[in-house]
């Protein structure tokens, strides 16, 4: 009887591999998109709001720098970014945390009420289009939030 083992082998690595969980991330279509950025009310100088719109081909920067309203949608003024940072930010699609699409609140702590600044995250995909505006302090937020956050900050700093 010839030896089985490098078959098996093959079939189980197979079986492993296949048995994996797909990434369950947002995929953008042409019309979706994802906006976000960090934004400080008591704050001089150049980077105070940082806001960006990625989508499918591009990452934008805000050319407003408005301070996002809590209650409606941020509507900026976005000039293209090169190819490097694009792929800097493209990541945070695919770490985009989904169970923020099942919250009913669009406010999580209390963004930048001690001076901490916040985040501004909007997600535009197929139907849905919502918005968060999330506290800098992690304390204040769900942790499922915490990774990505840092994410976030790491992201927006190398923009």
């Amino acid at each position: 009887m010839k030896n089985l083992s490098l078959p098996v082998l093959l079939l189980s690595i197979l079986f492993i591999f296949s048995a994996c969980e797909e990434n369950d991330s947002p995929k953008l279509s042409s019309e979706d998109y994802l906006i976000f950025g960090k934004f400080a009310g008591f704050c001089l100088g150049d980077n105070c709001v940082r806001i960006f719109k990625l989508d499918k081909n591009q990452l934008g920067e805000d050319t407003l720098d408005k301070y996002p309203d809590r209650q409606n949608f941020y509507i900026g003024d976005y000039t293209k970014l090169d190819q490097v940072k694009y792929d800097k930010a493209v990541g945070l699609l695919d770490k985009f945390p989904t169970d923020l699409l099942n919250e009913t609140d669009t406010v999580f702590g209390c963004p930048d009420c001690a001076d901490q600044g916040g985040y501004y995250l909007e997600l535009k995909l197929n139907t849905t289009h919502k918005f968060w505006i999330i506290d800098t302090s992690k304390g204040s937020v769900p942790e499922y939030l915490h990774e990505y956050m840092d994410e976030l900050s790491g992201v927006i700093e190398e923009l």
